[in-house]
């Protein structure tokens, strides 16, 4: 036993071995009476990302995943900074940042995720082809301004739709009329196509 002057008592001189809560390291004060051993050294392992260590106390068992983001040590190729967990991949994940993109056909644009590289918007063109009598009825793919629709202006002869590849306002080109129609023999008996 020795006496302590600044606990005014009496203490032994023999070292704690009890093992403290993280079961690493053993408690080695002099003439212990704690009921509970916490360790108060900090973990410092690696984390699952390869790159942060665990800044908790030291503890039993498994490091929890890297919470922490990115921001700090990496940035995309587009420029943005990471916005994602830390990572030990190779690569980081794609970007997600929001940034407007006009869709293929350059009919409007909308703000997509940074790494989208196609835009399609789902409704028909609608601009005016070089015909300008028809508009495109693709939806978002590039504009090709060749209109390949069906003429459907009235042949002056018989009065059926012309149908032959739009031509524009040009007159419509003296073609023979493939129109079917019913013919009745005048005996009224039969029909024919």
């Amino acid at each position: 036993m020795k006496y302590d002057s600044i606990e005014k008592s009496f203490r032994c001189k023999q070292l704690c071995k009890k093992e403290k809560s993280c079961r690493i390291h053993r408690c080695n004060r002099t003439c212990c009476n704690l009921d509970i051993h916490q360790c108060e050294l900090v973990c410092g392992k690696r984390l699952s990302c390869g790159v942060h260590t665990y800044k908790e106390l030291c503890h039993f068992n498994f490091c929890l995943n890297c919470s922490l983001f990115d921001q700090e040590i990496k940035s995309h190729e587009c420029g943005h900074s990471a916005n994602h967990w830390c990572h030990n991949d190779g690569e980081c994940p794609p970007c997600t940042h929001a940034v407007p993109k006009m869709c293929v056909g350059e009919h409007m644009s909308f703000d997509v995720q940074c790494h989208v590289e196609t835009v399609c918007y789902r409704q028909p063109c609608g601009k005016f082809l070089l015909c300008t009598v028809h508009t495109c009825q693709h939806s978002c793919q590039s504009f090709d301004q060749k209109c390949t629709q069906q003429c459907n202006l009235k042949r002056r002869e018989c009065g059926h739709k012309c149908n032959l590849v739009c031509h524009g306002d040009e007159p419509c080109p003296e073609t023979i009329c493939d129109a079917i129609v019913k013919v009745i023999c005048p005996c009224a008996q039969v029909e024919h196509y």
